[in-house]
């Protein structure tokens, strides 16, 4: 048995969300937005040596989308389902200066990518440095031909998700998540049973092959790339 660290599908309104989508209360899935927001580029980021080094390939980063960019695909991938293909551009903005010291700043910041999912929907997702306001924000918004749900950690913990399901197509109300077992009572309960949980090493070779098309396609000026 394996198991991948995804620490944001395992969250109680990641976990909700995916059930409602897989229920099919949604109905057939047509358009979908997820965004990770970070804005600690816009303040005393500098003066900083754990910030600065997620600023530079040479040690070790994969830039805002190797860092954060993995947690949303998967998250994506985990309620929305599997990805198709994808156009992605990577940018590395201005700082106003290219190195401190050994940190050369050549990691991408921020990431836009057009997403194609295998059920037919499709889709926006974006991640940046750059938002000012906020410190550690995940979106997913999700519309399908019979409702839709609109995910916001921002909110307070009791309506971080809200569902429009009824006939009225502006009403939305807060769903309850209870809290479920921890990623590391999954995977020993995976063990004791002998059945997969939830993500594996399978899972995690999907979510590396969308990281690969995310840099091959901006690194082809957005032409789409299909897994």
């Amino acid at each position: 048995m394996t198991a991948m660290n995804f620490t944001w599908r395992n969250r109680a309104p990641s976990q909700m969300a995916a059930r409602l989508v897989a229920s099919g209360k949604l109905g057939d899935l047509r358009h979908v937005e997820g965004e990770y927001l970070q804005g600690w580029l816009t303040g005393d980021w500098a003066s900083s040596e754990a910030l600065l080094w997620r600023l530079s390939r040479r040690h070790g980063s994969g830039g805002v989308l190797g860092d954060v960019g993995v947690h949303l695909l998967d998250l994506a991938d985990f309620v929305v389902g599997e990805i198709a293909e994808l156009a992605c551009d990577l940018t590395v903005f201005d700082k106003g200066k290219r190195r401190i010291g050994e940190y050369v700043f050549d990691a991408n910041d921020s990431m836009s990518a057009l997403v194609r999912f295998k059920n037919g929907a499709r889709g926006t997702l974006n991640t940046t440095r750059w938002a000012k306001g906020h410190g550690n924000t995940v979106r997913l918004r999700i519309h399908g031909t019979r409702g839709a749900l609109d995910m916001d950690t921002d909110r307070p913990r009791e309506e971080q998700l809200k569902a429009c399901l009824g006939v009225k197509a502006t009403e939305w109300v807060a769903v309850k998540c209870p809290e479920g077992p921890t990623q590391q009572a999954r995977f020993v309960a995976s063990i004791r049973s002998g059945r997969p949980g939830q993500t594996g090493f399978e899972g995690g070779f999907r979510i590396q092959e969308y990281l690969e098309a995310c840099f091959k396609s901006s690194g082809r000026k957005g032409s789409w790339v299909k897994m």
